[in-house]
């Protein structure tokens, strides 16, 4: 049975799904922390661990002034109750709000116990759904044909109340409090990764209203399709790649077909599966595309770099820049050979969940003038992050490097802003209607699109 998830789980768990799989992350994980932790005794480890802490971010963080943070101040006022903790758990609350003063996303607290998080549950499915927040509440986005969800009777425009004794109203209301749209859409989309993927042959009992009517649905999650995606110390997870050829009136037909390519998140199977459907579609003669970004976390930003070039040609081109406290790096796109690349029109698709890798291809594509990009604001969480355990047991996630999009703009706070604005509304939804996949397939179609 599942409960409902304070804040400090959503925060967690956001930052998890955010951060966990971007480049730094999946370096540092795989080779250790820049820094060792030392060796404590135990009754002083509980304050070593804030010192370090402390330390670290005064050390790492990419701006030395942290933002105009007073970091001596911060630590004068929150190194009295370090000291008077007991256990991690008395502790976690300090850290988390010691890292809140920076007032940047990609900083959290992992307790050591949960860090590899899902283990000991059993393999998680899936319902087939995907859900997100509209309007301060949460709606079916899409059910998928035959899936779980549709067997059991889910509908699109379905506002979704719980899930088991996980409370999404509630948390919406939780998470609007001081989190902003964008950042509350992005925390509740990390939420509903976690409790719409429950372990497998689970019944998952969803709370629903439909038409103003409340209802009770029971889902039985299938097994998750798709690779197997594992760096480091981090959880290992399934990765799916959807691809499909819109094309409405069929191969002699007038319209031009139209590469559609949906997927979870930046990872090494992902950029496999989109090189291939991108060879494919050039064998077929499909040269415009949509790329799905919307609810994906981000991930490695080796695999947006990789991925861009299947639509880039120029060989000197960037999606922007990484800023460290010693260095500057540029993030050059691969380049690809012209049987692995589409150059026709191309759009992507962002939403409040898109964030972090996402963020970064989504924002460079853009000021390339490669892309047309269509739907909401992005979250706006785009830094770079790394896990070290900490002399407790407990992991930190820790920013080391800030990004800036081609033109200098910093994505951290501010997110895309897409060329079309479009919210769907749950009407449309329940109409079966997607009105900013549909945007983005008839602007590709036209000549004048990038």
């Amino acid at each position: 049975m599942r409960r409902l998830l304070p804040f400090s789980f959503v925060a967690r768990s956001l930052a998890i799904c955010l951060a966990a799989t971007v480049a730094g992350c999946a370096q540092k994980a795989a080779s250790g922390p820049a820094h060792t932790s030392p060796a404590v005794a135990h009754e002083s480890v509980h304050l070593a661990t804030f010192d370090y802490l402390w330390q670290r971010v005064a050390d790492g963080y990419p701006d030395p002034t942290l933002g105009g943070v007073d970091w001596n101040q911060v630590k004068d006022d929150l190194r009295p109750a370090a000291s008077a903790a007991t256990t991690a758990d008395e502790l976690r609350p300090v850290l988390t709000e010691m890292l809140g003063r920076v007032g940047v996303s990609h900083f959290a607290i992992v307790p050591g116990d949960v860090y590899r998080i899902g283990s000991g549950e059993g393999p998680r499915g899936e319902l087939g759904m995907d859900a997100t927040l509209l309007q301060g509440a949460v709606y079916v986005v899409s059910v998928e044909p035959n899936g779980p969800a549709h067997q059991a009777g889910v509908h699109p425009g379905d506002r979704i109340t719980a899930v088991e004794d996980t409370n999404l109203d509630a948390i919406v209301a939780e998470l609007a409090d001081g989190q902003g749209p964008r950042r509350a859409a992005a925390a509740v989309g990390s939420v509903l990764r976690d409790v719409l993927h429950p372990v497998v042959g689970e019944p998952t009992r969803l709370q629903i209203e439909r038409d103003g009517t409340p209802s009770s649905i029971t889902v039985r999650p299938a097994p998750i399709q798709g690779d197997v995606f594992k760096v480091g110390e981090l959880p290992a997870t399934r990765v799916e790649t959807i691809v499909r050829v819109d094309d409405p009136d069929g191969p002699n037909g007038p319209i031009a077909p139209v590469l559609v390519i949906r997927f979870s998140m930046f990872a090494v199977p992902n950029g496999a599966a989109i090189r291939r459907a991108v060879m494919q579609a050039k064998l077929d003669g499909v040269a415009a595309c949509v790329i799905d970004l919307r609810g994906n976390p981000g991930g490695l930003p080796l695999v947006a770099q990789g991925i861009a070039g299947h639509f880039v040609a120029r060989r000197s081109a960037s999606l922007g820049t990484f800023q460290t406290r010693e260095s500057t790096l540029e993030f050059n796109i691969r380049p690809r050979v012209s049987a692995e690349r589409l150059d026709g029109p191309l759009a992507i698709l962002v939403d409040g969940r898109s964030a972090s890798s996402s963020e970064i291809f989504a924002s460079g594509m853009q000021e390339l003038e490669r892309a047309i990009v269509v739907g909401e604001q992005s979250s706006g969480l785009a830094l770079m992050s790394s896990f070290e355990r900490l002399p407790n047991g407990d992991r930190a996630q820790l920013v080391f490097a800030d990004l800036q999009t081609p033109s200098g703009k910093r994505l951290e706070g501010h997110g895309v802003t897409p060329d079309i604005v479009i919210t769907p509304t749950p009407e449309a939804l329940r109409a079966g209607q997607d009105p900013i996949l549909d945007t983005a397939l008839a602007a590709v179609r036209t000549p004048e699109t990038p």
